[in-house]
């Protein structure tokens, strides 16, 4: 404990770790879980939390306390950060919470050590992340994705004075930062000469072809299609314009990179193993008289 926080203790509802997919460093999670009704969200409580949570981990960066409770294996070097799990029970709130931290945010934060980082995962993102774990064991359950070789994508990182590659081709993890990312790609071997097939989850509601065709841009980027034999976009926010769009996409894709040449006529081929679909958004229920009998 930090003298300056002015606390005895600092409370943590849970500690989940994982290995970094691209230095292996272990990454240990603090989480604050908050279950809450719409009427109980506001931006004073959750800042509030967020400094508490705040002081929580630069004090689990560098207490004896935390490692005694949280050890890691043969003192292996590691990195902790920290969640804000913001779920609303009810279903009931309808605002952007990050917008209205960020536009409501006047007082001066708690100093934290330097690559220190939280994530808010806010009541939008926990249905979105929802969504598509339902329909990814769907999916798996129909044996359209096999028991192994399977993971998500993790792209090669271009940095200024290096590049940062994932050596696990398959089983890798999502990072905690990835999970408020605008799309996840997972990815799956089909047979042995090495096709792979793809499912991109994206949480926008593809309302421009533009949107779509940033993912197409992103594949052909990270080179996924060079080995996908199949590429689907699974949508759980689509409305009744995205498919058009998608299919629009294509077309518009193929003559940005090679106007008026016969390579578009390529391009466009090679874009036809990609299909999209929309997917059920999935809210979990709950009444307020059994949530009053489990406390």
């Amino acid at each position: 404990m930090q003298p300056h926080h002015n606390k005895k203790t600092h409370p943590a509802d849970a500690v989940y770790t994982y290995h970094d997919p691209y230095d292996g460093k272990l990454t240990q999670v603090l989480f604050d879980f908050k279950s809450l009704a719409a009427k109980s969200i506001s931006v004073g409580g959750i800042v509030s939390a967020l400094k508490s949570l705040a002081l929580s981990l630069d004090c689990a960066m560098v207490s004896d306390s935390f490692t005694e409770h949280f050890p890691v294996p043969h003192d292996e070097d590691k990195k902790v950060i920290a969640c804000l799990f913001v779920y609303n029970h009810d279903h009931a709130y309808t605002k952007n919470l990050n917008n209205q931290i960020a536009n409501n945010i006047k007082e001066d934060w708690p100093k934290l050590k330097s690559h220190s980082e939280i994530i808010i995962l806010d009541p939008e993102t926990l249905i979105y992340l929802n969504s598509i774990q339902i329909d990814y064991w769907a999916t798996k359950g129909q044996k359209n994705i096999p028991d192994n070789a399977v993971g998500f994508f993790q792209p090669d990182h271009q940095l200024q004075y290096h590049r940062r590659s994932c050596s696990n081709r398959y089983g890798s993890p999502l990072m905690l930062e990835q999970l408020v990312a605008p799309f996840h790609v997972i990815r799956f071997g089909i047979d042995q000469a090495g096709k792979e097939g793809y499912i991109l989850y994206y949480r926008g509601k593809g309302e421009s072809s533009d949107e779509f065709i940033h993912l197409i841009d992103y594949l052909f980027t990270y080179q996924v299609m060079d080995s996908a034999s199949t590429i689907t976009f699974k949508l759980p926010n689509a409305t009744n314009i995205s498919h058009p769009n998608f299919q629009k996409s294509k077309k518009e894709y193929a003559e940005m990179v090679a106007p008026n040449s016969s390579v578009a006529k390529m391009i466009l081929e090679r874009l036809s193993i990609i299909d999209m679909m929309s997917i059920s958004i999935i809210k979990p229920q709950f009444f307020e008289s059994e949530l009053g009998m489990r406390s």
